[in-house]
């Protein structure tokens, strides 16, 4: 993006704009000055070089309402190892980055994409989202919603939690941090298969997610007396074969016994008569 871009003052809206690897581009915290921004959304591409710091900048940005964030998703053919290593060393920051996230209080709507870290950014958290109503990651590594382990509960009434091979959703914590969705669309945690996702679902109320988190909360806890039971049913179908064989084989002694005892009977009937 050309370094002038910070000279658009009454500019409302921004998408694609790219950080790349020029050092005479502009950069996140030229955008601080962009006093009107509404709306903005930034790709993060493979060869991006992020400054130390850069993205800490983003909170300044005062009237930011919604945010859309890509990380760069393709596939590196094989490249040179002088090459490699610029790549390397741009991901090291890319994951930085991600680290460094910070969101102005204002933001109604975030977008994440492709998200190249396990958890969540340190700064996304109802402490400092007051005002966040939409929230949507869709693709990446993510494996679960964690905001540090507090209380405080979200604002958001829309989450979108989508093609998120590795997550796992606590349905419980969902229901506990969420009080108010309205608006839940999960498709996550994909099989051993590699094929279908073991959450897949669209539910469109807050009664609906209500009852279904309840559900999935109690069926969760029920397995493990399944299982319990199972075991039981399986110890007990074993206990009983085994009853069986014994009763079996009694039987085969009493049938052996009795043939010997009508034998020998017969012998001395034989004998008699001659």
């Amino acid at each position: 993006m050309p370094k002038e871009l910070q000279n658009l003052t009454h500019l409302q809206v921004l998408k694609g704009f790219v950080i790349g690897n020029s050092k005479t581009s502009c950069k996140i915290d030229d955008l601080v000055n962009l006093k009107e921004l509404r709306r903005l959304g930034i790709a993060i591409g493979n060869e991006a070089v992020a400054r130390e710091g850069e993205f800490t900048k983003l909170k300044d940005i005062e009237k930011l309402h919604s945010l859309t964030i890509w990380w760069g998703v393709k596939k590196s053919r094989e490249l040179p190892r002088g090459k490699s290593q610029e790549l390397s060393k741009a991901k090291s920051l890319k994951l930085a980055a991600m680290d460094n996230l910070t969101f102005p209080p204002s933001l109604e709507k975030l977008d994440l994409r492709g998200t190249p870290h396990p958890n969540l950014p340190k700064e996304l958290k109802p402490s400092t989202l007051h005002k966040l109503k939409k929230l949507y990651i869709r693709g990446g590594k993510l494996t679960r919603l964690d905001d540090g382990g507090t209380d405080q509960q979200w604002n958001v009434e829309i989450l979108r939690l989508k093609y998120l091979n590795d997550f796992k959703l606590n349905w419980e914590q969902l229901l506990a941090k969420f009080p108010r969705l309205g608006f839940l669309d999960v498709k996550c945690d994909k099989g051993e298969d590699d094929v279908e996702y073991r959450e897949n679902i669209v539910l469109k109320s807050s009664s609906e997610i209500e009852n279904y988190c309840k559900e999935k909360v109690v069926e969760k806890n029920a397995m493990p007396a399944e299982n319990h039971n199972s075991e039981e049913r399986k110890s007990l179908k074993k206990d009983n074969l085994g009853e069986e064989a014994l009763v079996n084989k009694g039987k085969g002694k009493e049938v052996a016994f009795k043939t010997e005892i009508e034998q020998q009977a017969s012998t001395s009937y034989d004998h008699s008569s001659q």
